[in-house]
Order: structure tokens, then C-alpha cells, then sequence
């Protein structure tokens, strides 16, 4: 399992430098909990009651999210990449994959339909969280998160 991890974090980082998101990006719109981020196909909003859990015995925390499929055909969940930076503006890697019913189990999104899900993020101390959506062509969005333990 560890070494699944590894393999992991090394993929997410190796994408993440492939769409430019070594460090935290910095856009002219943000969008934080309760906004809704529209994607030519998808819309992404973020909830704002986050939950406290331990994910690998490491202190992490929940983020509710709906993503909405706003196009006529199934969306594929990997049809876009996302990340998290911890405070430091540092690559932190989701730990999605040790929750069923995270975004990251699931394949698809229906024609029209909203899937309500959570991404699990490790707890890297108060601060600001950066999440990055990108479809890994010309979109991106930047959602910011004032977490505090």
C-alpha cells in the first residue's frame, strides 16, 4: 500500500508539473467554499462544512464538492486533473483513494447530472489550501480555503 502511495504522489507531482501547477498558481479569479467554478463541460462548487478524519494515520480533512456534468454526454471523472497545496504554497497530495465515495471512485457523471462527493486532503497546519481544477488543456481554476484546526 505504501508503495502505491509513493507511485502516487510521484504521478500527481510529475502531472502537476506537466500543467504547470509546480507551485501554488496564481490567477486574477479565485473561488472559495460555496462558489461555483464552471469548466466547459463540468461545474465544480465547493461546500463549506468540512469534516475532520484520520487518513492513513495522518490528520486530514474532508472538502464536500458537487460536480455537475453540464454537457449531453457522460463526463469522464479523469477528464480533468486536480491538486492541493498545503499553506506553504507546497504540492499536497489528496488522499482520496483511502475513502470510498471520494471524487476520485468514481468513473463517470451522467448527461446533466451532479455528483455530490469530498476530496480528503492531508492537514498541513492553518492556512490557506489551494485547490487546482485543470482539464488539462486551456482551463483552469484556483479555489482558496482559509482552514484552521
Amino acid at each position: 500500500m505504501k508503495k502505491w502511495i509513493a507511485s502516487a504522489s510521484i504521478t500527481l507531482t510529475a502531472l502537476a508539473a506537466l500543467v504547470g501547477c509546480n507551485q501554488a498558481p496564481i490567477e486574477t479569479e479565485h473561488y472559495s467554499f460555496g462558489d461555483t467554478a464552471e469548466f466547459e463541460t463540468k461545474a465544480i462548487s465547493l461546500g463549506s462544512d468540512v469534516t475532520w478524519v484520520e487518513a492513513d494515520g495522518e490528520e486530514a480533512f474532508k472538502l464536500p464538492v458537487v460536480i455537475t456534468n453540464l454537457d449531453d454526454e457522460n463526463e469522464a471523472i479523469t477528464g480533468f486533473f486536480w491538486a492541493t497545496y498545503g499553506p506553504e504554497g507546497e504540492i499536497n497530495v489528496t488522499m482520496d483513494h483511502l475513502f470510498e465515495g471520494s471524487l476520485s471512485s468514481y468513473d463517470y457523471i451522467p448527461p446533466g447530472e451532479s455528483l455530490d462527493s469530498f476530496i480528503v486532503v492531508k492537514f498541513e497546519g492553518d492556512g490557506e489550501y489551494h485547490l487546482t481544477f485543470s482539464n488539462y488543456r486551456d482551463e483552469t481554476v484556483d479555489i482558496r480555503l482559509d482552514i484552521a484546526r
